[in-house]
């Protein structure tokens, strides 16, 4: 599959790759079994690579945070076992100005590089980022972070249901185990194109 991106129109979005989701040290990803899955898979390292190549063509890279702060308690969901534990973990992880709110040291944000809070699922959920892609003319996403079947999932159904056309890195995406993993990528690849870090930089770099 031949994938083409316009540089000028498309910005990389790297979605809850905070420590206490992402590294192994984190109050998160480890118990949530996020970790194995990045650490088998390379996950960090194949962000990096898209990452790396976005900075040098120029695209526009932005950081989604989750910011469960900007919920009020009223405002959790009332049913499924990631929400009802919502509660308890606003006030054990992911509190602003932490260690574990921080994104990951090997992808972290460069000078300029927008952090924007979301919550709770989608990136578009409570966050300025629709109105960061319009002031830069953006149509087209490229998707990468954890969860493969929450934030990555949801932000590309909302993006499509938008008008925004999505490109998932599948390599630089990851959830708890193989088969949520792939049956996830089976649903984005009905909402867009989903291609490994490799290819996708390549593209970028045109």
């Amino acid at each position: 599959m031949a994938l083409n991106i316009d540089t000028r129109k498309t910005a990389l979005l790297i979605m809850d790759c905070e420590n206490d989701l992402v590294h192994p040290d984190g109050k998160i990803g480890s118990a949530m079994g996020y970790v194995a899955m990045i650490e088998k898979a390379g996950t960090l390292q194949h962000i990096r690579t898209v990452l790396d190549a976005a900075r040098t063509a120029g695209l526009p890279v932005i950081y989604i945070k989750i910011a469960l702060d900007r919920l009020k308690p009223e405002d959790f969901p009332k049913r499924g076992a990631f929400f009802l534990g919502l509660p308890g973990l606003a006030g054990a992880a992911l509190q602003p100005g932490s260690w574990g709110a921080e994104i990951h040291n090997d992808i972290k944000p460069a000078p300029g590089e927008p952090v924007l809070g979301k919550a709770v699922v989608s990136a578009f959920a409570r966050s300025e980022l629709a109105r960061h892609l319009a002031e830069r003319g953006i149509s087209d996403l490229i998707l990468t972070g954890v969860a493969t079947n929450m934030v990555v999932e949801s932000t590309a159904r909302e993006a499509v249901d938008r008008g925004y056309s999505v490109i998932t890195v599948e390599d630089g995406v990851a959830t708890f185990s193989d088969a949520v993993h792939q049956a996830s990528l089976d649903t984005l690849r009905m909402l867009g194109d989903v291609a490994p870090a490799g290819q996708v930089a390549a593209a970028i770099a045109g």
